[in-house]
């Protein structure tokens, strides 16, 4: 069975083809998948499965009258996220501030722009109201679901053709087209309506400046600290933007560190490059 088979039925939570790299549910993987897995894999196996990220990181769910990075914000329509950073916006050539689409946006699978588009700072789940309006949202990537019904014109025409059949000859099955989603990055940015600064809020209240950016995390299992993070090199293509700092290209084995309203800071190691990976919204 192929790694895309056994992550759609949900037997794995994620694989990296390109680094040998398998993501299992421990229970998964104990009764089920130890003998079917080949053995120059590296297999990670996790207890809780791996969401977009909520959190309740201490000292950082309060109003900054100076935007940083690592810091409470979020849609007037959501509960809370994290403020990732400040990019330039290819488009208009403005300083933006960036985080992921979810936390931009209260339907990040949405091709269109919200109605409602005030960004707040601390987020409305931490307390912020339109009195702590931090910028408008401006565009994102949507985040498609795995499966959704296709629009492609051909695949519409032949489920139709196989269903007038159906119906002739009574059968009981009918044929709906669906299209398999791969996202790549979970983004967005909005207009930035007060003082920033581009530094990242420490816990010690400290702060400091990267000199490289890897990405933005969005995803994860804080049980079983595994995050997942948007590459930056992905995100400029996407999203149309661009990172003054260096962009760092990751490699097994890097040391990285971030820090998040839910989690605070953290430091990790890469274990995967390439993965493609089920994530709960």
């Amino acid at each position: 069975m192929e790694l895309k088979e056994l992550l759609n039925k949900g037997l794995i939570a994620g694989y990296d083809e390109e680094n040998r790299v398998l993501i299992v549910p421990k229970s998964m993987y104990d009764s089920t998948l130890k003998t079917m897995v080949p053995s120059d894999y590296n297999v990670i196996t996790i207890t809780h499965p791996i969401r977009a990220l909520s959190s309740t990181g201490v000292n950082r769910k309060t109003r900054y009258d100076v935007l940083v990075s690592g810091i409470s914000t979020g849609h007037a329509l959501i509960t809370a996220g994290t403020l990732g950073w400040f990019v330039i916006d290819d488009k208009s050539g403005e300083i933006v501030q960036i985080s992921n689409a979810h936390v931009f946006h209260p339907n990040p699978s949405s091709e269109n722009p919200p109605i409602v588009n005030q960004i707040l700072q601390p987020g409305p789940y931490d307390g912020g109201d339109l009195n702590d309006v931090s910028g408008h949202f401006i565009r994102h990537v949507p985040v498609k679901p795995l499966h959704e019904q296709s629009n492609c014109p051909l695949a519409k025409l032949w489920a139709g053709i196989y269903n007038v059949f159906a119906d002739i000859f009574k059968a009981n099955t009918r044929i709906i087209p669906i299209t398999t989603n791969v996202n790549r990055v979970d983004v967005a940015i909005a207009t930035i309506e007060r003082k920033y600064e581009k530094k990242i809020l420490l816990d010690d209240g400290s702060y400091a400046t990267p000199n490289k950016i890897y990405g933005l995390v969005f995803a994860g299992s804080s049980e079983d600290k595994l995050m997942i993070f948007c590459k930056a090199e992905l995100i400029e293509k996407e999203l149309n933007v661009t990172f003054e700092e260096e962009i760092a290209k990751p490699k097994l084995g890097d040391k990285v560190r971030f820090c998040g309203r839910t989690s605070g800071c953290q430091e990790g190691v890469i274990l995967a490059t390439n993965a493609t990976i089920n994530v709960l919204y």
